[in-house]
């Protein structure tokens, strides 16, 4: 699976907008079964979507979102995650992995 092209998307908003204020991660893909089950291409796809986009989408957006704040806004982030990211699953123990570890990032501000 290739990623989406969000992080040119977010500089092509900037330059039509002139600013970044927010970012919205509303993005996911799932995959079920137990993990020896589970094809590498499928583990690919669940760690590529779930965590490295959005890890990546956030790293171009910093800069923007930190320009926002200079000039007196308020600048945010939400990143629409799942309850099995918390609390995981049996069969999505994958999928509950790929979210943790975003979440884990977006909790603890390491970007």
């Amino acid at each position: 699976m290739q990623l989406v092209g969000s992080v040119p998307r977010s500089a092509a908003a900037v330059a039509e907008y002139g600013r970044l204020d927010a970012l919205v991660v509303a993005s996911g893909v799932v995959a079920f079964g137990p993990v020896g089950d589970l094809p590498d291409e499928a583990l690919v796809d669940l760690f590529l979507v779930n965590t490295l986009a959005p890890v990546r989408l956030l790293r171009a957006v910093l800069p923007h979102l930190a320009a926002s704040a200079r000039d007196g806004r308020s600048p945010f982030v939400v990143h629409l995650s799942a309850v099995v990211a918390e609390h995981p699953t049996a069969g999505m123990a994958a999928y509950s992995a790929s979210k943790f570890l975003a979440m884990a990032i977006d909790e603890l501000g390491d970007v």
